[in-house]
C-alpha cells in the first residue's frame, strides 16, 4: 500500500510540474481520488499523512481545483474550502484543521504568534523607512522587492549548483535535478517526481529577489535527492520543508554572495516578513470573524503597512494551495539566525558551516525537528 501510495504521489506531482511549467492539462482531481483512496484503504491514516487525507479528499479537491482556475478567487469559495476541511478535520477528532495542523508539527499557536509579533516589531523601524522609501504596500510587495537591487547580477544558476553542490560534498545529488530557467515562467518551484528525478524552476536571476528565490528552491531541491528514506517517511511535514528551505536559502546567500548583497538582500528580507507575518497572524484567526474579514484584514495589515484592497486577503494562493504554511517561511529565518548565533559562539570557520548545517540537518532527515530551532 505504501508503495503504491508514492508511485501515485510522483504521478501527481509530475502531473502538477507538467502543468504549472510545460503548459500540460491534467484533470488533478483524478490523481486527487487516486491519492484519497489508497489512504482511505491504508485504515488507520498514518498520523503525519492525515493533511494528505483530508487534502486530497474529493470535497476538498474538487472545491480546490475550482478556485485554482478562478483569475480571481472569490471569498465565498474560499470559505467554503476552509469549512470543509474543518468539518473533515473534525470527523477525524480534531476541533478543526488548524488544530490538526498545529498537532501534526507539534507546534503551539500561541508560542507561535508571539515569536512572529515579536520578530516583526524587532525590524519595524526599518521596515518603515523601506516602505517609504519605495512606496510599499501589501499589495505591491512582490513586484517591489524584485526591482530592489535589480541590476546586472553576475549569478548563473549552473554556477551557483557547482559552487554549492562542490562546497556540500553531494555529488550524487546534482546528477538527480533538472534545472529550468524560463523568463516567462513560474518565480520559483522545486518538486520531486520519482526516484532520482527532481525538477527545479526559477527564472533568471536579474535581480537580488530573483537570486533568493533561486536559492529557496534550490534548497528545496537538495533535500529532495539527498533523502535517502524511500518509505512513508520521506514526506516531511510542512513545518520542516519549509524552515528547513530557508535556512539552506540564508545559508547560499552567506557562501554566494558579496557583502553588499548581504546588506540589500537583509532589506528585502525585511520588507517580505512584514507581508509574510501579518499575512500569517491574520489566517491563523480567520475562522473568527466571517462576518468582519475585510475589516479585520486592514486592521492586522495596516498596523505594519500600507493596503490598498481590503478584498486582497483571499487573493493569496496560501488561503487555499497550502493553508497553515505562511508562517514557516519568517520561522525559518528565525531559526537561521539562531543558527548562525550558535556556530559564531562555536567559532565554526565560514568555510565549514555549509558542512556542519549538512551535519546537523541534513544527513538525517527523517528525524528532523527544525521546530526546535526557535
Amino acid at each position: 500500500m505504501e508503495k503504491t501510495f508514492i508511485k501515485q504521489y510522483h504521478t501527481y506531482q509530475k502531473h502538477l510540474w507538467e502543468q504549472l511549467i510545460e503548459g500540460k492539462a491534467h484533470d488533478l482531481t483524478k490523481d486527487d481520488q487516486a491519492l484519497y483512496q489508497t489512504l482511505k484503504d491504508m485504515n488507520p491514516v498514518k498520523p503525519f499523512l492525515e493533511q494528505a487525507f483530508i487534502d486530497h479528499h474529493p470535497d476538498v479537491s474538487k472545491q480546490l481545483r475550482a478556485i485554482e482556475q478562478q483569475d480571481h478567487p472569490q471569498p465565498e469559495a474560499i470559505l467554503r474550502l476552509m469549512k470543509t476541511r474543518d468539518l473533515l478535520a473534525q470527523a477525524q477528532g480534531y476541533d478543526d484543521y488548524k488544530t490538526m495542523i498545529m498537532n501534526l508539527d507539534h507546534i503551539k499557536e500561541l508560542s507561535v504568534k508571539k515569536k512572529l509579533i515579536a520578530k516583526l516589531q524587532t525590524d519595524q523601524k526599518r521596515r518603515q523607512t523601506l516602505i517609504k522609501q519605495h512606496g510599499i504596500t501589501y499589495d505591491n510587495v512582490f513586484q517591489v522587492v524584485n526591482q530592489i537591487g535589480l541590476k546586472p547580477v553576475a549569478h548563473h544558476p549552473e554556477t551557483i549548483m557547482d559552487q554549492l553542490f562542490e562546497q556540500l560534498d553531494i555529488p550524487f545529488a546534482r546528477k538527480q535535478i533538472t534545472c529550468v530557467i524560463d523568463s516567462n515562467g513560474i518565480a520559483g518551484y522545486a518538486q520531486k517526481i520519482g526516484e532520482g528525478d527532481i525538477r527545479l524552476a526559477a527564472r533568471p536571476i536579474t535581480s537580488l529577489n530573483h537570486l533568493k528565490t533561486f536559492l529557496h528552491e534550490l534548497s528545496h531541491a537538495i533535500t529532495k535527492a539527498i533523502q535517502q528514506d524511500t518509505s512513508l517517511n520521506q514526506f516531511l511535514r510542512s513545518q520542516s520543508y519549509e524552515m528547513l528551505a530557508v535556512i539552506l536559502e540564508n545559508m547560499f546567500i552567506d557562501e554566494v554572495c558579496t557583502q553588499t548583497e548581504k546588506e540589500t538582500l537583509r532589506d528585502i528580507q525585511i520588507i517580505l516578513d512584514g507581508r509574510l507575518i501579518t499575512s500569517a497572524l491574520f489566517e491563523f484567526d480567520l475562522n473568527d470573524y466571517p462576518d468582519n474579514i475585510e475589516d479585520v484584514f486592514k486592521t492586522i495589515v495596516t498596523h505594519t503597512m500600507p493596503l490598498e484592497d481590503p478584498t486582497s486577503w483571499s487573493q493569496d494562493t496560501f488561503r487555499f494551495s497550502d493553508p497553515l504554511t505562511i508562517q514557516y517561511y519568517p520561522l525559518g529565518h528565525l531559526a537561521y539566525q539562531n543558527l548562525a548565533h550558535i556556530m559564531d559562539q562555536e567559532a565554526v570557520p565560514q568555510a565549514h558551516r555549509l558542512l556542519w548545517i549538512k551535519a546537523l540537518l541534513l544527513d538525517n532527515l527523517t528525524d528532523i525537528d527544525v521546530g526546535g530551532l526557535i
